[in-house]
């Protein structure tokens, strides 16, 4: 086929050389393409490759490997169970005020997502006053509920009066809660964090005791009030401490990155340890009482 120099050319399609077939124009055939005037030649069947998959909920990293941040609670990056990054620490008047929001959220919608959230607001000094006034309360109400429903008898059979033995008593247990308090709970939370990093824990210790503190100061104080009523406070004290073990497990998972049976066994771990030892220390006393009554027979 002969060339005619009077032919049109339409700059879109390729050049056909000698020994080519239309079928042959393509990436990779040899045809040779018109350039676009800027370096790269035009190709109409090229196509931008799609974008990367979102990284799954959840996962610390990008669909390249890549670590998208911190895995701390408050550390740069950081994106919770469901996507949210968590909020950064208030100041104290500030983080006070909006304590009762976040107890009304973490104990009407328990989930690690809303742990993740809210323990970016950790902050030390919030813990302290909160812990603080928990302590205060707490012996408050520890005194008054032994003058209220005293634990020894006005009077003994001698005639002597227990009034006064009775307010020491009551003194000597709202003091001993300023200390108590405070003291079980950091225990408490060391053995949670000891485990928790033994089971790959990511969080931090201040992350874990706020979030702690967002139900356990609420559940405290409905107990201590409950605690007036003598069958229905017991009752619902009970129900309070069972819901206790279930947001703890949520809160491992949100502050820790854990999952659901990692969290469940750092939070059961201690309280079989406690049971055991209840079970060791009731078989001792059985058999102690059980010596001694031989001994008398």
């Amino acid at each position: 086929m002969n060339w005619d120099p009077t032919q049109q050319v339409n700059p879109d399609q390729p050049t056909q050389q000698s020994g080519q077939t239309p079928s042959d124009y393509g990436s990779g055939s040899g045809a040779q393409y018109p350039s676009s005037g800027y370096g790269n030649p035009q190709d109409q069947y090229m196509e931008a490759p799609p974008p990367p998959p979102p990284p799954p909920m959840g996962n610390p990293y990008d669909p390249y490997g890549n670590p998208q941040g911190g895995f701390g609670m408050g550390q740069p990056g950081f994106v919770g169970y469901g996507g949210a990054a968590p909020a950064t620490p208030l100041p104290l008047s500030q983080a006070i005020q909006e304590l009762p929001s976040q107890w009304w959220k973490v104990l009407t919608k328990p989930s690690a997502d809303t742990f993740a959230q809210e323990a970016g607001k950790a902050e030390w000094g919030v813990i302290a006053v909160v812990l603080a006034g928990y302590a205060i309360i707490s012996g408050l109400l520890g005194y008054l509920r032994l003058q209220l429903f005293p634990l020894t008898t006005t009077a003994s059979s001698s005639g002597v009066d227990l009034s006064g033995l009775q307010t020491a008593l009551a003194l000597f247990s709202g003091l001993g809660a300023l200390i108590a308090v405070p003291i079980s709970f950091f225990i408490g939370q060391g053995i949670y964090f000891g485990l928790a990093k033994a089971f790959g824990g990511q969080g931090s210790f201040t992350a874990q005791s706020y979030s702690t503190l967002l139900f356990q100061i609420p559940l405290g104080l409905a107990s201590l009030l409950l605690a007036f009523i003598p069958v229905l406070g017991g009752l619902i004290g009970a129900a309070a401490g069972i819901y206790e073990i279930v947001l703890s497990v949520f809160m491992l998972m949100g502050v820790h990155r854990l999952s659901g049976g990692k969290a469940t066994a750092v939070v059961l771990i201690p309280v079989g340890a406690v049971v055991l030892l209840l079970c060791i220390g009731i078989i001792l006393l059985i058999a102690i009482s059980a010596a001694a009554i031989r001994s008398t027979q």
